[in-house]
């Protein structure tokens, strides 16, 4: 999980979080896998597809009823900030109140009030639980120039004549992601046979 493409980036303009606090090492990474088989590189969750899995009000709701909870678990944009959850399944009681907080701070950034759960996303293609496609490219990650630092640019041309190092998601699907989240996400919540009052 790491980089944007053709997207802003979210810690500067131009660099995703996870490639900025350590450029150099993303560099060797992508360095590493250099004209391997395409088979063997790696699958890289960009900005532009782990922002589309934005996780709403609704979804925890239905989180909640798919783990068998004694009531509906509701967390809505006009509560209090920072309300704790009372669901009766500590699973989904952690969960609501984790998602609330990246709600209340997505909302603070003018970005509505929901949570993008990029590393559900990126575990999730690692498990191989959700379908994507993706392209085939040569990533660059820039680590000299002050204000493009930790950038990561991608030629899916081969216009540098380099081989390809990653294999980056190009499209996701993000009802799909959510339905399998909140299905097994759900399931586990239910085995653990904790529900309380």
């Amino acid at each position: 999980m790491g980089g944007s493409y053709y997207y802003q980036g979210n810690t500067t303009p131009t660099a995703e979080w996870n490639t900025h606090v350590d450029p150099h090492a993303a560099a060797e990474v992508f360095a590493a896998f250099a004209g391997l088989p395409e088979d063997k590189l790696p699958v890289v969750c960009a900005l532009e597809t782990t922002e589309r899995i934005e996780v709403r009000p609704e979804h925890v709701e239905a989180l909640a009823r798919e783990a068998g909870c004694a009531g509906p678990e509701l967390v809505l944009p006009g509560q209090p900030e920072g309300q704790r959850s009372t669901a009766s399944n500590p699973l989904v009681r952690h969960l609501s109140d984790m998602l609330r907080f990246y709600f209340e701070f997505h909302r603070a950034y003018d970005q509505g009030y929901i949570a993008h759960v990029h590393d559900y996303y990126a575990a999730a293609v690692a498990a191989g639980t959700v379908r994507y496609r993706t392209r085939t490219a040569t990533v660059h990650v820039e680590t000299s120039a002050p204000r493009l630092f930790g950038t990561t640019v991608a030629d899916y041309r081969g216009i540098w004549g380099e081989a390809p190092n990653a294999r980056i998601v190009s499209e996701n699907h993000p009802e799909e992601a959510f339905a399998e989240l909140i299905r097994s996400v759900g399931a586990l919540a239910r085995g653990t046979g904790a529900q309380e009052g």
